[in-house]
């Protein structure tokens, strides 16, 4: 697989935003509240991807390295490098304010690949992959990169003020596009309260996610009551096109120290590359 398009789905999570100039942009802000008792540095969840008939799986850890900030690790078997993104948060705006993506080798070395930033006064996000550039403006506040496994949105849900409470988010993506933007904003998607449901032992929250933000279609997502990740995602619509449909589902959560965690994405990275 090409490594630009293997990388994507972990490079990319929210720019800092602010409100643009354009007056039909909208914003679910007031549906979130911030609650940093909620947020605990060293935490590890991790997930497993895949098509919703569980083919292609793939292992994404999100660690936890500060109250504002992210860092996910995605390892591949067979693949010898690791896809390694930083997302800086924004807590009055529920997502995202910078993102720096790189692939860590099996050597240790680390190459960076990506960078993505906003213009605030333009109302639009920057994207830089290698010598290539590009942007797009957004239309909603929060918004979340889909292709990013929606990470952000995930570490986002435990700061809503009312998880009964329909609200939206706006949806921005790469293209996979050689030519013209590489990155644009796909629309609004929809989140909607169902009702509850039992999974994997655990009272959650039902939730359906629809709209053009992810492709005209319709979704399940399930949020552990009294945890704080989600549980897991169903969509039939790809945030990749390696993948036919999205399924995200939790796989566990452990404590890591700093060392620990750069510890264990070697580990993996050396474990995936070994010889059976």
């Amino acid at each position: 697989m090409p490594l630009r398009k293997r990388f994507l789905p972990l490079l990319l999570a929210l720019p800092l935003l602010a409100a643009a100039p354009d007056d039909t942009v909208t914003s679910s802000l007031d549906r979130f509240r911030y609650q940093p008792k909620r947020i605990r540095v060293g935490e590890v969840a991790h997930y497993v991807k895949s098509n919703l008939d569980g083919s292609k799986p793939t292992r994404v850890s999100i660690y936890v390295a500060a109250p504002d900030k992210l860092e996910v690790a995605k390892v591949e078997k067979g693949v010898i490098d690791a896809a390694w993104v930083r997302a800086g948060f924004n807590w009055h705006l529920f997502t995202a304010d910078r993102i720096d993506a790189a692939v860590i080798n099996l050597d240790g070395s680390v190459e960076e690949r990506v960078s993505l930033d906003v213009d605030r006064k333009a109302g639009a996000v920057h994207i830089q992959i290698g010598d290539r550039t590009g942007s797009a403006p957004w239309g909603h506040l929060p918004f979340h990169i889909y292709n990013f496994d929606f990470t952000s949105l995930n570490f986002a849900w435990r700061h809503l003020d009312d998880p009964k409470a329909t609200f939206e988010i706006g949806v921005m993506d790469p293209t996979f596009q050689a030519e013209g933007e590489p990155f644009v904003y796909r629309g609004i998607a929809k989140i909607e309260y169902v009702g509850e449901e039992k999974l994997h032992g655990k009272p959650c929250r039902k939730y359906r996610i629809s709209g053009p933000g992810i492709g005209g279609t319709t979704g399940t997502i399930w949020a552990d009551r009294k945890g704080d990740w989600l549980e897991k995602i169903e969509i039939p619509f790809p945030d990749n096109p390696d993948w036919n449909s999205f399924r995200l589902e939790l796989e566990g959560i452990e404590t890591m120290t700093p060392e620990g965690w750069k510890k264990f994405i070697a580990d993996s990275l050396a474990k995936a590359n070994a010889k059976s």
